[in-house]
């Protein structure tokens, strides 16, 4: 069964389409991109997985469930999800 994403889509992660062309992104695409926008604005240090804790914690002040998070970003520990939000309330 796939996995779905808040609104019903099946997730960008989950697709086999890619690019629009359909053809898959390159290996490193993202730390690419990651790294051309790092080069280019003033906020610096920007990673994935800050990406992820900042998603994270944008659906936590948004009063999503915890359990909405954890399923969202894959985790099979809860406490591995409490462990994102903790470091932004302390």
């Amino acid at each position: 069964m796939a996995a779905r994403a808040l609104d019903g889509a099946v997730p960008a992660y989950r697709s086999n389409r890619g690019q629009p062309d359909g053809k898959a992104f390159a290996s490193g695409f993202a730390r690419q991109a990651i790294r051309r926008a790092n080069d280019t604005c003033a906020i610096k240090g920007i990673t994935p997985h800050r990406l992820r804790g900042t998603f994270a914690t944008l659906m936590s002040e948004a009063c999503v469930p915890i359990q909405t998070v954890q399923r969202v970003m894959r985790h099979k520990s809860f406490t591995t999800t409490m462990g994102y939000l903790d470091k932004n309330w302390m």
